[in-house]
């Protein structure tokens, strides 16, 4: 046997290959080792156990005769722990309790998997009242807990856990703050919390005071109603983390905020003048918010970022039909906000994006590229991701080229207007010329989405675009959106001409599916695991396709 077999992390890797394979073979092979095989054995059974579907996978390691399976809430199963346990019953729990990295909890589990109510996590935690149920843990999720199980989530905490999600939303302020503290105390080795509540009234003041000797975090995610006064000891609290480098920050929408009285537009307050401090440290911040007012709000009330490298701002429009404000004016004060917080040097990374799930009989007004021009001054973007329906950016190719041209570096590009739920399909201003000045301007990317009009893609304009004698080599994924098909034999020349080395090829327009189908087809880009070359086609309308393996 090679040497470089006899490292254990070689073995769990090669594992764990197997055990996310989507062919059943794979895992079936992972079992037949835990169970046969002398060197394998050991790391296969911490392959299996590393992660467990639900507690209850372990609760059916003790003894068959110490619990059965019954009827629980809404003629649910569920397990239940019916005869005293003593200690020669927990053996196996304990054997296969330590392979366990990763657990995920909830009282509301899918269809598919038994209820484990508090009852059962009670005589679990009984057993281990100064002892980590699970010696080794390293990340714990909490979803959908009634409060009654709450007091037993302790017993799953240890020094060895770095990783905690948490959903409090049954919890009052007393039972968050004992929750938090407990968690600091037990488990002070966390590098990772994230925390969602959504309960009336809550105060910000909590997590910062429960929390406050975890100084080795390097990740947090809060999501909580907008609250009522400037959250100063949650900022004073994340300035002080030394090491932390990511922050993501969703406010929640007042539909989803229980017994919260307040409208959906209620505005972040404002920072005081005397807060001083920054988030040194931070390097991404993802922000998630329902309105481009409220984006703007939060943001302009954040301390100064001089490390950020990463911003994305999300808009979840899932329970408003309307947004009163003035949109375009709102964008534009929003990128000003975004060029006044981080470093123009050190930014790479940039996302605005809206997630519209609801149906609008709102028409989103179209805007000028120089709604976004502030953006223009962050020259290292190398990702940048404009995505939005509350207003439809009407960009032409000149306007493309400069955008190109203020963000050479481009790797990375989306930028899209995409119709809100309940419209038309977007006419867009971009055409095939755009992939052109792509070429010449943008020469490193790697991934585009566009909004393009494939209607204007025809022969007389391929041969035009042949004699640009450009190209994006480096371009693999293309992605065209609301965009009605032409030709389908024109716009496949043209991806092949101008997307010599293209690999994925993504559109969304369902109204004309059968056409761009049609594209890909020729383009060869549906044959898996294939390398698929679409010669010209010749001008009597003949085109020829050859695939080799």
């Amino acid at each position: 046997m090679h040497h470089c077999f006899e490292i254990y992390d070689i073995y769990l890797h090669i594992l764990r290959c197997l055990r996310n394979s989507y062919d059943e073979r794979d895992l079936a092979a992972l079992a037949a080792m835990a169970g046969t095989c002398r060197a394998l054995s050991d790391p296969a059974l911490d392959v299996l156990w590393e992660e467990p579907s639900s507690i209850v996978d372990l609760i059916k390691c003790l003894p068959e005769e110490t619990w059965e399976i019954g009827v629980g809430e809404h003629n649910r199963p569920r397990i239940v722990i019916n005869e005293p346990l003593i200690p020669s019953d927990w053996a196996r729990f304990g054997y296969y309790a330590s392979r366990v990295r990763r657990l995920v909890i909830f009282d509301n589990p899918p269809s598919n998997q038994l209820l484990c109510e508090g009852s059962t996590l009670s005589t679990l935690t009984d057993h281990c009242l100064t002892t980590p149920l699970l010696p080794h843990l390293q990340y714990l999720e909490i979803q959908c807990l009634w409060q009654s199980s709450w007091p037993h989530i302790r017993s799953f905490s240890g020094p060895e856990l770095t990783a905690f999600h948490g959903m409090l939303d049954s919890l009052s302020k007393r039972g968050t703050m004992s929750v938090l503290s407990n968690l600091a105390h037990v488990s002070p080795n966390l590098t990772s919390v994230e925390i969602s509540t959504r309960c009336r009234g809550f105060d910000t003041s909590l997590i910062a005071e429960a929390l406050q000797d975890l100084r080795n975090l390097r990740r947090v995610a809060l999501e909580m109603p907008p609250p009522r006064q400037y959250p100063v000891e949650l900022f004073s609290w994340l300035a002080s983390l030394r090491l932390l480098s990511y922050l993501r920050l969703h406010l929640v929408a007042a539909a989803l905020i229980v017994d919260m009285e307040s409208s959906s537009n209620m505005p972040f307050p404002k920072k005081p003048r005397s807060f001083m401090q920054s988030l040194a440290t931070l390097d991404t911040l993802c922000l998630s918010t329902t309105t481009l007012k409220a984006a703007h709000d939060v943001l302009s009330s954040f301390p100064g970022i001089p490390s950020l490298r990463s911003l994305s701002v999300r808009l979840e429009l899932k329970f408003f039909d309307d947004q009163l404000e003035d949109d375009e004016a709102m964008l534009r004060q929003l990128c000003r906000v975004i060029t006044g917080t981080c470093s123009h040097k050190q930014m790479t990374e940039l996302e605005i994006d809206t997630v519209d799930n609801v149906t609008t009989g709102r028409i989103a007004p179209s805007i000028s590229i120089d709604a976004i021009a502030p953006l223009f001054e962050f020259h290292s973007l190398e990702r940048v991701t404009l995505c939005l329906s509350v207003v439809l950016l009407d960009i032409a190719d000149a306007d493309l080229e400069r955008v190109a041209t203020a963000w050479p570096s481009l790797r990375i590009l989306d930028i899209m207007s995409v119709r809100p739920r309940g419209h038309g399909p977007v006419q867009s201003s971009l055409t095939c010329e755009a992939l052109v000045i792509l070429a010449m301007h943008a020469p490193q990317l790697e991934s585009l989405g566009i909004t393009l009009d494939a209607q204007s893609i025809t022969l007389d304009k391929l041969r035009q675009i042949e004699g640009a004698q450009v190209a994006l080599e480096c371009l693999r994924e293309l992605t065209i959106v609301e965009s009605q098909c032409g030709d389908p034999h024109a716009i496949a020349n043209a991806i092949h001409i101008m997307c010599p080395n293209l690999t994925h090829l993504w559109t969304s327009d369902k109204s004309e599916a059968g056409k761009w189908a049609d594209v890909r087809r020729l383009w060869g880009g549906v044959q898996p695991r294939k390398r698929v070359t679409l010669l010209r086609e010749a001008e009597r309308g003949e085109r020829e396709v050859t695939t080799d393996a």
